[in-house]
Parts: structure tokens; sequence; C-alpha cells
């Protein structure tokens, strides 16, 4: 793995490099102070905690660290979109960083949390840190004391607010259903557009309701260079770092981070898309990651919540439609890609998936008219989509949406199986009802996305003009979302994945040489097949392979529970698939749905691999293994201790099964007692085959 994510260290606020990174290693200083001449983040914190009056030392740490990891994001570049290979997108980096609380933060446990909430979020490989003492920050004015606090008037939330469609109709939600306060959150990282988008909705909050929206906004980006890699996956750390500080602030324990579920859960759309190719930014277990992190930097418990998880894009407008949010939808921007050069007053590319989403949505919700297509810069429904990109965007889009309609939920079910373990743990449900709120989601998804297509086709699709080449309505005409995605041709990431775990299996000590001694095996096999003597020496060197396998279950027997062992043998036995060993499991009683299965495989596997044992998908064994002797008879005498093998299947193969009985009948008595305990049945099929050679 080390080959494969290549370390780039980021040395912050001063923090000497560390004796144990390579020499090799790529290492880079940021430092966000005004006094540095070359620092290359901007972080004006001074400004954010003046508005707040005071944070206390931990808290600063704590966004002075999401600025740092926000920016080493973006100036790390993943790798190019076309790469297959999965060690062309993730990364390990390295921070060292100056604190002013390095007790706190360097405790195991804090830095295990921090690293796994940002490791799932981005998918990259590592993050690893190491904080040194040292770091101070003069106060911001008279009033940053830890007297002097923001005290709201009554109830208050605090919401994360980026200027898109699903934050504003939260935000609205809550203004028209309750009478609390709302504590808008904003991070800016540079780009006019996005800070006039959200000053301007800001405005109209205010007027509409006086006195009850209040607004932080956080400027935080690169300074002298521009980013190299625009997925910007840890902003979510930054904007959720900057929402805690502030809800701790005014003494709340949660925030809200409003998300529609098919972006928040973003399942997969092709095979190429995973690990950090797939954003995680809202995604449950991000937010359950984040707030058992910040948990441990408040001293108590921390939500994240996103009540909007089961909702859809159309659910969304609908929802603006209803609490008053009519007007402000072309003010709001959703695209992912505003940095692009857009075409006159447009405010979206119009070919990002959020672009694709919010315009399909409209037509499903009724508000197209009100979406207006003038503020997109491309049409992909009447014009040509010219990048290749973007045309696959919206293929697999559609693609995707028309599956979720017409799958059944079984089916549902067994494909998703590893994405459902990734969600039902983290959304405050059974498991069971989670997964039927999460196909109910996607189905309901499915279906709007078609009737919004019906929509779209019933005004722009003239029967007596031709559409033009390469637009979404000419591709969908002539059924090209339903032609297998490019990923299927070619070797995908799974594949490769597949491919590096058969390699790790292959070098681990005890299965590496199992592997090598039956390669040897199986060569010396092919040479001697129809020498029936040598067939019978054969089957004794197999003592080796067989002795190696049953030390593999002996350790796994330590490692694994009862339960766990009966997961590891039915998956085993059915070669690796979950889906054919999840009947049995059931009937057993052991789980009870294919995403608890899904689930119980990824921690038994984690626990597996630690040990450098094969997981539950690598292939079944050949043999049933028994151990007998290493104890005193009736007689007093120690009675040696065996290691014996049952060859299942022995005679499946007719060829095979002719040269094993010829072997068996040319073998001496004690042979043939050692062939009947392997191969169970041998006696009778060696009578059989007499009978017809007579």
């Amino acid at each position: 793995m080390k080959d494969a994510c290549p370390l780039r260290v980021f040395l912050c606020n001063g923090a000497p490099r560390p004796k144990s990174v390579p020499a090799g290693a790529h290492v880079t200083a940021l430092n966000y102070l005004n006094d540095d001449p070359e620092r290359l983040v901007t972080l004006r914190l001074p400004k954010f905690v003046d508005q707040l009056y005071h944070l206390p030392d931990r808290i600063l740490d704590l966004l002075e660290l999401a600025a740092y990891v926000f920016a080493a994001d973006r100036a790390t570049f993943r790798g190019a979109k076309d790469a297959v290979e999965y060690h062309a997108w993730p990364r390990a980096m390295l921070f060292s960083m100056r604190v002013r609380d390095a007790e706190f933060w360097n405790q195991p446990r804090v830095k295990e949390k921090l690293s796994a909430a940002i490791r799932f979020m981005t998918g990259d490989c590592e993050y690893s840190f190491d904080f040194l003492e040292g770091h101070t920050t003069p106060p911001t004015s008279l009033f940053d004391r830890e007297e002097f606090a923001i005290a709201p008037r009554g109830p208050a939330s605090v919401a994360l607010f980026s200027g898109g469609l699903d934050s504003l109709a939260g935000v609205l939600e809550r203004l028209a259903t309750t009478s609390e306060d709302i504590y808008l959150i904003s991070h800016r990282s540079g780009q006019p557009s996005t800070k006039k988008t959200q000053a301007a909705l800001v405005r109209v909050l205010c007027a509409n309701h006086p006195g009850r929206v209040h607004h932080y906004s956080f400027d935080c980006g690169l300074a002298h260079v521009r980013g190299v890699e625009e997925t910007q996956r840890t902003r979510a750390f930054l904007f959720g770092s900057i929402a805690f500080a502030v809800a701790h602030r005014i003494g709340l324990d949660s925030f809200f981070a409003f998300e529609n579920g098919v972006t928040s859960l973003n399942f997969l759309r092709r095979q190429d898309l995973m690990n950090a190719r797939a954003s995680r930014t809202t995604h449950p277990q991000t937010h359950a990651l984040m707030a058992d992190f910040f948990a441990e930097v408040r001293g108590g418990p921390v939500r994240v919540l996103n009540p909007f998880w089961t909702k859809t894009k159309a659910d969304v407008f609908a929802l603006l439609d209803k609490v008053g949010g009519r007007d402000l939808i072309n003010s709001s921007v959703s695209c992912s890609k505003t940095f692009n050069r857009l075409v006159g007053s447009a405010t979206h590319c119009g070919c990002c998936f959020q672009c694709v989403d919010r315009r399909i949505a409209a037509y499903a919700a009724g508000l197209h008219e009100i979406d207006n297509a003038g503020i997109y810069s491309a049409d992909i429904f009447r014009d040509r989509i010219e990048a290749d990109e973007a045309r696959t965007t919206a293929l697999d889009y559609v693609r995707q949406a028309v599956h979720f309609a017409t799958a059944t939920d079984d089916g549902f079910f067994m494909e998703r199986l590893a994405e459902l373990s990734d969600v039902t743990p983290f959304v405050g449900m059974e498991e069971d009802a989670a997964v039927d709120a999460v196909w109910a989601l996607c189905r309901r998804h499915g279906e709007q996305v078609l009737q919004g297509l019906d929509e779209v086709r019933r005004r722009f699709d003239d029967l007596r003009f031709p559409l033009a080449d390469g637009s979404l309505l000419q591709l969908i005409a002539t059924r090209a979302h339903l032609v297998g995605d490019a990923a299927d041709k070619g070797p995908t990431l799974a594949t490769v994945q597949a491919g590096i775990l058969e390699l790790q299996q292959m070098t681990n000590p005890i299965s590496g040489a199992v592997a090598r001694i039956e390669k040897t095996v199986a060569t010396v096999h092919e040479h001697v097949r129809g020498v029936p003597v040598m067939q019978a020496d054969l089957a004794e060197a197999r003592v080796a392979p067989e002795a190696a396998a049953l030390e593999i279950y002996n350790r796994i027997a330590d490692i694994l529970t009862p339960e766990e062992q009966t997961i590891w043998r039915a998956v085993r036995n059915s070669g690796g698939s979950q889906k054919n060993a999840l009947e049995s499991l059931r009937k057993s009683g052991v789980v009870k749905s294919a995403a608890t299965l899904s689930r119980r495989v990824r921690g038994i596997d984690e626990k597996l691999r630690k040990n450098n044992l094969p997981p539950c998908n690598a292939s079944s064994p050949a043999m049933r293994f028994t151990k007998g002797g290493g104890h005193a008879n009736e007689e007093g005498m120690t009675v040696t201790e065996e290691i014996s093998a049952v060859e299942r299947d022995w005679a499946d193969d007719p060829a095979d099964r002719d040269t094993t009985i010829r072997a068996y009948l040319a073998a001496s008595p004690e042979g043939k007692a050692s062939f009947e305990q392997r191969k169970p049945g041998i006696k009778d099929e060696a009578a059989k085959h007499l009978g017809r050679h007579r």
C-alpha cells in the first residue's frame, strides 16, 4: 500500500519535518498567518473568532487543523479521471502541526477517530497526524475572553448553509415550523459567485424573518496558488468543524447538514466510481464518524442531523414550494463546477451531476418554469452535450434511475449489499426499517426521474423536427442509457482490487506457503497422471499443504467467535458468494438480512486481514481436515497426533477418478486404508470399476 499511496507530508504552523519521514517524501509547508509572505493558506480565523467573541484553544486548533486538511486536499492531485487503477486516486497524508492543546490532540483515541472520519469521507488510504506544542495566537479583540459569550434569546439551531437548494429548503422549513433562531454557517473559498449567492439569500431570509437569522461565514482556501484538485472531499470536515465550533459556543450539542438522500448516499452509478472517486461528504456514516470525533473535542455527545436523507431532489423542490421558498429557487446555486466559465448570466454549468439532478427534478416536481433554463450555461435536453465526461454523467444518471424504478426489492438488496452495510447502522433506525427506507428512497427517485423526463420529452420532442445529435433527448431516444457502461468492457476497480487482495494473501506466511505447495502438487500431478504408484506417492506428499491449511483453521478459531466462524464457513463454502450463503444463514438464525450479512462479513474480514489470514471471499478449501491422536490410550500408550483430510467431491472429474481408483487398486493394504480415509466411497467405486473392466 505504501507504493500504491505515496506519502505526502504537510508541515503546519511552523512544525519541523518529522524524523520518521523518508528522504524522498513530498513535503509542503502550510501557514495562514499574514506575516508570512509565502503562506499557501488563506484563513481569516481572527475575523471569525471576532464574530463569536471567543473560542477555546481546542476549538481554535480544530479550525486550523480543518483548514490545513482542506488546503492540503486541494493542493494534492488525486489522478486522471480516466485512470482505472485503484492506486490512481487514493492518497496517504501526514500532517505535522503545532497546536495549543497538544496533550489532547496526541491521545491515540482522538487521532484514530479523526483519521477514521477523514478516511471515510475522502476514500484516501491514510491520514496520520503528529501534534507538537508551542503554537499561540494573540486575542482578536478585547472581547476574546471566556466570559464574553453568545447567548441565544430562546430555542436555537445551527445549520450549514451553502446557498444550494437543499440547505435553503432545510432552513426555510425550520423557520416555518419552529420558533428557533437559526445560526447559518457558510464556508467561502474565494469564489465571488458563492459569496454573492449566500449574501443575497441571507438578506431575503433576514428580511422575511426579522431577528431570527444569524449568519457566520468562514473564509478559507489556498493562497497564491490554484488548487489542482477540485473534488474537495475534505470540505465536509471543514464545514462540519465550523458548525461544531458555533454550536459549541452557543451551548448546543448538534447541528444540521441538509442534503437529499440520493446525493447523500451517492450509490455507485458505475463500477469505477468507488472509494476516492465516490463523494461521501454528507453520507450518514461520514456524519456519524464526525460526530464521534467532535464528541471527543467537546467532552460529550454530539449529533450531526440530516432530516433530508429520506428525500429526493424532487421532494426538496416540493418542500421549498410548500414553505414559501418558490421565489428563491432561481437564486440558489446547486452546481458543483461554478469555477468554470459560464455563459452570460448563467449560474450553473448545466452538465455536472448536481445540475442534471436539479433540472430533471424540477420537471418532476412541476417547478421547471420557476427553475428557469436561463440559469444553466448548457441545455443538455436540446443541445449537443460536447464533453465526454458530461455525456457519461447524464447517461449514468438516467441509467441508474431506470434501474431503481424497475428493480425488485430483493434484487436491489443483493446488488447493494456493501453500500447498504455502510448506511443502515448510521441512520437511527432498526436495520430492516433502514433498508426499507433506502429502497423506498431509491425507487421513488427512479420513478420521479422517469416522470421528469417524460415531461421534458412532451415539451421538447417535436416530431416535426430532428433531435440535436448528442443531446440528452436524442441519447435516450436511441436508448443509449440501456447500453452497458464503458467500465464493463475492461478491467474495473473491483477486479483490480480483487487481484491486489489475492496477491496479498499469497504473500503472507501461511496462505503463501499453501499456494506454492499446491502449485507444485498440481504440476507434479500433471506429469504422473496415469502412473498408479507415483499417484500413491503424490497422495502422501499432500500432507504438507494439509498441515498448513489446518494451521489456518486453528488460527481462525482463535480469532473469530463461534458465530463469526459459522458465517466464515458458509461464505467460503458458497465460493465467496454472500448471496448463496444468505439462505442457510437465515435458516440457522445467524443473520436476518442481506445487509446484516454484508456488515458482519466486513467485520470478519477486517479481523482476518489484521492477522494475515484469507478473507471470506477467498477460494474454499478443497478438503475437510480433522485432527486426531495426541492422547494416552487405554493401555497408557501415547497415540501420535495425526492430521487427516477428507477430500470433497473427489470423484467429480471422471478422468481423475479413474486414475485415483487405479492408484488405490495398486496400493498396499496400508495405502488402501489411507485412500479410504481421505476419499470416502473409493472402495465401492473401485469395486464398480473392476466390474466394468472384467
